[in-house]
């Protein structure tokens, strides 16, 4: 079973591979969030909501560097 947190964290990766674009991996976050929002801790749906509102403007974007620290805090 693939579980939302995996989901994000290849997601992160794949965003990070191919350049990073902060709207397309808040897309590819919705779409995970969607399917699974329900599985989710507080914790970790606040992580979600906050890489899905990067999609709003450069305010609420993360930075590649904050990004790939997320990353590697899914993997613990």
């Amino acid at each position: 079973m693939r579980t939302p947190v995996r989901l994000l964290k290849q997601a992160i990766r794949s965003e990070l591979d191919t350049g990073y674009d902060p709207v397309k991996l808040a897309q590819k976050a919705y779409k995970i969030y969607h399917e699974y929002c329900f599985e989710l801790d507080s914790e970790m749906d606040e992580l979600f909501l906050q890489i899905i509102a990067m999609a709003e403007g450069e305010e609420f974007e993360f930075s590649e560097l904050e990004i790939k620290a997320i990353a590697d805090q899914l993997a613990h």
